[in-house]
């Protein structure tokens, strides 16, 4: 069974430590900025620490994220 994540709208924090797909901050940030960005580049908000304070948050395409996931399995 897989793990369920929280994607783009379905994150709730306010504001959200953002990190690329290579691993490397991006900065803390508003989830509005945040999807904004993501939607400019074509890609997805995948919520991957939800206790952090801020919350961290991968900026990536969602189907490669979980490809990603899988290879770790």
């Amino acid at each position: 069974m897989g793990k369920y994540y929280k994607i783009n709208h379905h994150i709730k924090a306010e504001s959200i430590r953002v990190i690329n797909d290579q691993g490397e901050q991006l900065g803390v940030m508003t989830l509005r900025d945040a999807l904004q960005q993501a939607q400019d580049l074509g890609l997805d908000l995948i919520e991957v620490a939800e206790n952090a304070k801020p919350p961290v948050v991968k900026m990536i395409e969602f189907s490669k994220f979980k490809y990603q996931e899988s290879k770790k399995d």
